[in-house]
């Protein structure tokens, strides 16, 4: 693996350990940053497997553009963007002031996020 996908790769699970950190947390947990963590890791995993393809990636947090550029490299990652679409609108929707995430909305990004995140890893030849 390239060394700089390797940052990429180290970058998101620490955006993983953090998204699950605050879900679980006993003192108050932080939804917001549960739900952006794991929209980060997922970012980041996606800009990983670019990288080891040598394929350019736009500057954007929208995970449904980046996974659209991975498609000819993993078609099945078709089947995710559902769960693409759902990290990003969680994010976009809790980020500025009016909203906050509940355990249910982190819920499901932490979900998503699994799923995409395991996808992506067994791609780049990590096991979950």
């Amino acid at each position: 693996m390239k060394a700089l996908s390797q940052e990429w790769v180290d970058k998101a699970e620490a955006d993983w350990t953090t998204a699950r950190r605050e879900f679980v947390t006993e003192d108050q947990p932080n939804y917001d940053a549960a739900c952006f963590h794991a929209q980060q890791c997922v970012k980041k995993y996606l800009l990983a497997r670019m990288e080891e393809a040598d394929i350019p990636f736009p500057t954007t947090h929208h995970l449904g553009v980046l996974l659209s550029i991975c498609e000819d490299l993993e078609p099945a990652w078709g089947d995710l963007k559902e769960s693409a679409r759902t990290l990003t609108a969680h994010t976009i929707q809790i980020v500025h002031p009016g909203a906050m995430a509940d355990e249910g909305m982190a819920h499901q990004s932490l979900d998503a996020a699994a799923a995409l995140r395991r996808s992506i890893r067994t791609s780049l030849g990590f096991g979950d």
